[in-house]
Formats: structure tokens, sequence, C-alpha cells
């Protein structure tokens, strides 16, 4: 286990320490804790989310990536809220006639008909991935309250 292991370091001291953690965990589990979420995400498998003591989600990276999106909504004219907003929406913003928000469970077939759905007349919807530093900041945000 290891807390916050790349705090501190430079750039070349830092990607030592990866190749050697790679080089010598085949067969076990290593476990990072840490705020630094660029490094983690070029080398991890798998990621996990506490928050106030208790486990969010914990799956592999790769799954992680594909199901989380920045969508933005452009509409003909100032948007009217859907009044029903699906729990995996969060963060939701909006200003003049584009809505912003984060799917948290994006699928390339059921996300954009969701979305004509609840957005009648949409102009433009476009779907951003987002990296593992991105997704925790939303998630973070959206657990505080402040989404």
């Amino acid at each position: 286990m290891l807390d916050e292991p790349f705090a501190g370091l430079d750039s070349v001291v830092r990607d030592q320490l990866v190749q050697t953690l790679l080089q010598r965990v085949e067969g076990a589990t290593v476990v990072i804790s840490s705020h630094d979420l660029h490094d983690l995400e070029s080398f991890v498998s798998h990621v996990g989310y506490l928050d106030r003591g208790c486990l969010c989600f914990s799956e592999e990276i790769s799954f992680l990536v594909e199901r989380f999106r920045e969508v933005e909504v452009t509409l003909g004219a100032t948007p009217r809220m859907p009044v029903d907003w699906p729990k995996n929406w969060i963060c939701r913003e909006s200003s003049s006639a584009v809505v912003h928000f984060i799917e948290t469970r994006f699928d390339s077939e059921s996300t954009p008909t969701e979305i004509n759905r609840r957005f009648v007349g949409s102009r433009n919807v476009s779907f951003t991935p987002m990296s593992l530093r991105a997704i925790f900041t939303a998630v973070a945000r959206s657990s505080s309250g402040t989404a």
C-alpha cells in the first residue's frame, strides 16, 4: 500500500518509480492512494473512489472512462430544463441556449435517444471523453452538493 508515492518527486524519479513498480508487481496487487491522478491514469488497471469512508465505486479504469462523458446540448432558444433529470446526469449547468452536464452511464445508443427525448429541438449534441482527474472532480462536486 502506497500513500501519495509521487508527492515531491521530479518527473524523472517519478517515471523510475512507476517502472520499478510495474516490473516488480506481476501477480500482485498494489494499492495507491493519491490525489495526483494524471500519473495514475497512465498505468493503473483499476480505480476506486472513497467518499467519507464509503467506497462509491471500484472498477477497471477502461470501463470508468468509457461510461463518463461531458455532454453539451445546444438548443434553438433558452433551454427549458427537464423536471425529472436522470440521476446519472450530474454537474448540470446552463446558459442562454446551451446545457452542460456529465453523463455517468454513457451509452452510444441510449444516451443520445434520452437527450433528444428530454431536449426536443436540440440543434447539436456533443459527447467528450473525460480524463480520470475530470471524472473524479465531477464525482466529488456531485457528492458534495456543489454540482
